[in-house]
């Protein structure tokens, strides 16, 4: 599939499958696997919810940018709640981290 500059755009439906792999493969290697469970289950849950659907046509750098900043905004979010929680606040660094483990395993 090519976007309107002629580039190469992986076919959305292989994506999700691919970084699975990946995220599975990190899991059995880990010494912490729930980590990463948790984030399995997040991707497959937006997997169902039609997240192929939204690789269609987009810049994936600009897109993938765009979550970096919605994810300090929920943190900083997170953080000023009144009701927030130091687990919630764990949890979250938890999931970053591993995110980051990951991203730095597909990227790297």
């Amino acid at each position: 599939m090519n976007n309107n500059k002629g580039e190469s755009i992986p076919e959305p439906d292989a994506v999700t499958p691919k970084l699975l792999n990946i995220m599975n493969n990190l899991k059995e290697q880990s010494t912490t696997p729930i980590y990463i469970e948790n984030l399995i289950a997040l991707i497959e849950a937006r997997d169902e919810f039609g997240f192929s659907k939204h690789l269609m046509s987009k810049n994936s750098y600009e897109d993938a940018r765009q979550e970096l900043g919605d994810l300090l905004q929920y943190a900083m979010k997170l953080k000023m709640q009144e009701n927030n929680s130091k687990q919630d606040c764990k949890r979250l660094l938890n999931d970053a981290h591993t995110a980051m483990l990951i991203l730095i395993e597909i990227l790297g």
